[in-house]
């Protein structure tokens, strides 16, 4: 249910925004107003408060008619946008976000530790949870597009998740972006840094890998670690999670 509302608020907005574009080719076309004098209808145009009659001129009748339409269906597409977005975050409050991945992927098979595992509550990175704004097809909240991305992609391979799960490694506190327990019983630390082009960042994300390297988390066994480059193909992603996932 909530892939589908997303879905259908998507396009919804896109029809808006094709609809908004078309709306500039008319911004020389006045109001268009019908009037009915005894058992005859005529059609007028006002411009600046100055009506006049348009209803011999076809090309003139057709864009002020296209534009009335055009009109009134992105107020209405907006009204619509409004109430799928509250049912949206109606729909995310009621339920936490493990149990929205349990009733996406109610068909697959899991083990017993794993459904225990994503039912338990955890403790999640409580910093600006305002930035979470971006909804996953199993219905967590993520802070960008590529966290998305990857989320939807752990998603579409069943896959369950935590996300920013605190995770305590000696006197240091991290939230990782994602933490996957595999059929194994084996934990997976998935990190996704996107701005390396950040020189501060950059520093900080090689610290952070080092701290994850000393307390037993090595990249390409119980560490992945993806790039902005890594999300321009989804295929990616997918070998990624075949490759280690799987």
């Amino acid at each position: 249910m909530l892939k589908k509302i997303k879905t259908i608020l998507e396009e919804e907005k896109l029809n808006i925004k094709m609809s908004e574009a078309e709306l500039k080719q008319y911004n020389r076309i006045g109001r268009l107003v019908i009037r009915k004098r005894k058992r005859n209808i005529f059609f007028c145009e006002v411009i600046n408060s100055i009506e006049k009659g348009i209803t011999k001129d076809s090309e003139r009748l057709y864009k002020a008619g296209r534009k009335k339409l055009l009109e009134s269906y992105v107020n209405k597409a907006k009204h619509n946008c409004i109430i799928l977005e509250t049912a949206l975050l109606k729909f995310q409050d009621t339920s936490p976000p493990n149990e929205f991945q349990i009733s996406a992927l109610s068909h697959c098979q899991y083990t017993k530790e794993q459904l225990d595992w994503i039912k338990a509550n955890f403790e999640q990175n409580p910093f600006k949870q305002e930035q979470c704004k971006y909804i996953t097809d199993s219905g967590v909240k993520v802070r960008s597009k590529s966290e998305r991305t990857i989320a939807d992609r752990l998603t579409a391979h069943n896959i369950i998740f935590r996300y920013e799960c605190k995770l305590q490694l000696g006197n240091h506190v991290f939230y990782p972006d994602f933490v996957i327990l595999k059929h194994d019983g084996t934990i997976i630390v998935w990190e996704h840094f996107g701005l390396m082009d950040n020189a501060q960042y950059e520093l900080n994300t090689i610290k952070k890998v080092q701290i994850y390297n000393k307390y037993g988390y090595k990249q390409h066994t119980n560490l992945i670690c993806t790039y902005e480059d890594d999300l321009e193909d989804t295929e990616v992603i997918d070998i990624i999670i075949k490759r280690f996932l799987l």
